[in-house]
């Protein structure tokens, strides 16, 4: 779709102020012999930042006319909105509290009756972003989360999988199970001799389940996948078969979710309560933990962030095409049973069966770079269009609890920002390099002894 130019939108809305700064809180009464000797009116020491807003960066989109002349949008450009609510000048619900229960009796007691508020709010990570609002640049805005290239590279694998396993690799790799048959009836031995007496000890022993952990991994566990894959193939052939020939040269739309995360962190614990009326006043009301402290607040950030893509590919083999004259010869038969079970001879292949490729992948996706151009060349893979989404959604919850001698209170508060993203994956042959590895593959690179010879760095 022809894009217009790009544009910047946005609407800030200040949020009604409960307590101004001055405005009357509460009041102060001090009780003697059950009689009111004085009354003080507290008032708001502080102004918080009350403010919801939201910004939007988009284009300006072009319609297309259709076959009929009608006139409408079938796809969009990179569009970004940011939310966020900021509510700094509320107020907690009316409390009656005091400070009897200190030995002070009921009758001779000080009494605050009123309201909190202003929640100190620097202790918020994106606190330095509140008084901009994030800004209006999108490139750089601190709360906005990036949508990296190894993203946009895991975009990728949206497309449609013609072959179901690679069983040229599968039998490749079937030289090495007498070599490992060997070495795990050799450990089956040891195990059970080591019942009555161990056989090694120390560093001999550390290389024996090394390698006995390495066979594991290269050996009999890709193995048994390619077992349960065969066999799910070879079960179900007809009906991935039947699909393939009803996606073959079609467009299809897929979608695939890239990340997820959810969680809930305390990012801060701090003495003082950070609400207003504070001060002696209210802090004669109160008894003093261990650190002298007349209260304490506690903030917890809840995070859930989602990255998926969808797109939309097309693809074309010539052994799928029902409108093929040779579309029921028993050639063509065998050519798609030859494609569902990945038993072609093609780049892809060779590469995996190259010594450490697999080494290779987990720091650049030279595999899939390779693997997407035969299938571009080979499978005539196609892609009219394929989006990353990433949509965050933070809230920043204060604690704010009083050691009030009649009774301790807590109050929270609440402030959000969220965003929603939209980008394009321009192009399936970027270059990127790896993330983090994952604890198995540390520990693989510590059994092969590499993780002593080479430095990695986790990101």
């Amino acid at each position: 779709m022809p894009l217009g130019p790009a544009r910047y939108r946005e609407i800030i809305n200040h949020l009604p102020s409960n307590a101004k700064a001055g405005d009357p809180m509460g009041k102060l009464l001090t009780y003697s012999s059950g009689n009111v000797q004085s009354v003080k009116t507290l008032n708001n020491t502080g102004l918080g930042l009350s403010v919801e807003f939201q910004r939007c960066w988009d284009n300006i989109n072009i319609p297309e006319r259709d076959a009929n002349g009608m006139r409408g949008f079938r796809t969009g450009g990179a569009f970004t909105v940011l939310h966020g609510r900021i509510p700094g000048n509320g107020v907690t619900p009316a409390v009656i509290v005091s400070n009897f229960g200190s030995g002070v009796s009921f009758q001779n007691r000080k009494e605050y009756r009123g309201f909190f508020g202003y929640p100190i709010i620097s202790d918020d990570p994106s606190y330095a972003a509140y008084a901009t609002m994030g800004g209006s640049k999108l490139i750089g805005n601190s709360l906005i989360p990036l949508i990296t290239s190894s993203m946009e590279s895991a975009a990728w694998k949206t497309r449609p999988k013609l072959e179901k396993l690679s069983l040229a690799n599968a039998i490749y790799e079937l030289r090495e199970i007498p070599a490992l048959l060997r070495q795990t009836g050799q450990f089956m031995k040891n195990a059970w001799m080591g019942f009555a007496q161990p056989r090694v000890s120390g560093k001999a022993m550390s290389s024996e389940f090394a390698d006995d952990f390495l066979a594991y991994q290269f050996g009999w566990r890709p193995f048994v996948s390619d077992i349960t894959k065969l066999l799910d193939a070879v079960i179900f052939a007809k009906q991935y078969l039947d699909q393939l020939i009803a996606q073959n040269n079609t467009w299809i739309k897929r979608s695939q979710t890239l990340e997820e995360e959810s969680s809930s962190t305390v990012i801060r614990n701090a003495l003082g309560p950070g609400l207003s009326p504070g001060g002696f006043d209210i802090q004669q009301l109160c008894e003093l933990d261990g650190n002298g402290a007349y209260g304490s607040r506690q903030v917890i950030q809840d995070k859930v962030r989602k990255v998926w893509s969808v797109g939309s590919f097309k693809f074309y083999r010539p052994e799928l095409d029902a409108l093929n004259p040779e579309f029921y010869s028993a050639a063509m038969a065998a050519r798609r049973y030859l494609l569902l079970l990945g038993a072609r001879i093609n780049p892809i292949h060779l590469y995996q069966a190259v010594p450490w490729s697999w080494l290779i992948d987990w720091f650049v996706n030279l595999g899939d770079l390779i693997q997407r151009a035969d299938e571009a060349y080979n499978d005539g893979m196609l892609c009219r269009y394929l989006y990353i989404m990433q949509s965050q959604e933070i809230k920043i919850r204060s604690l704010h609890t009083l050691f009030f001698w009649s009774g301790h209170k807590t109050f929270e508060f609440e402030r959000s920002v969220s965003s929603k993203q939209r980008v394009y994956a321009d192009s399936p042959y970027g270059f990127v390099l790896g993330g983090s590895l994952t604890a198995t593959q540390w520990s693989i690179l510590g059994a092969l002894g590499l993780s002593k010879n080479v430095r990695f760095s986790r990101t």
